[in-house]
């Protein structure tokens, strides 16, 4: 049999699998975030990647953008966590201000906690690692 074709068989450990995935994705995932691009529309990293991946209608990028889709009405409304160092190279880009400002329209649950001295290194994230799990951990336990 060649690549690429199907024998024909079925797999009992497929049908398993299915159901598992069928599960999963009806459970919304936690939502912890360190040193997100929050405004990806509004920035120009986030505009080059969007064009790149999307197209050129900025339109259709704010269905990928997280303060455009925290205004959208959601059946979930998980509270998010967010990390930001304020001495990070990046923080003119990343605008977690635009995040907090579009949760609080929108009555979205934020912590964000703005880490002085911390950068956008590996070291920082380590420093709140264990934060963010039982962010997710608590999450994951609500009813």
């Amino acid at each position: 049999m060649g690549a690429g074709q199907d024998c024909g068989r079925t797999h009992a450990g497929s049908a398993r699998q299915d159901k598992r995935r069928r599960k999963r994705a009806i459970l919304p995932p936690p939502r912890g975030f360190f040193a997100p691009i929050c405004a990806a529309a509004q920035a120009p990293w986030g505009r080059k990647a969007f064009a790149a991946y999307l197209g050129d209608n900025p339109a259709a990028w704010l269905a990928h953008d997280a303060t455009a889709l925290i205004a959208q009405p959601l059946r979930e409304r998980l509270p998010l966590l967010v990390d930001q160092g304020e001495a990070d190279e990046f923080l003119p880009q990343l605008r977690p201000d635009l995040l907090q400002a579009a949760c609080e329209r929108a009555g979205h649950p934020l912590t964000l906690r703005m880490h002085a001295g911390h950068d956008h290194s590996y070291y920082f994230m380590a420093s709140f690692m264990a934060d963010h799990m039982a962010h997710h951990a608590a999450a994951l336990r609500a009813p």
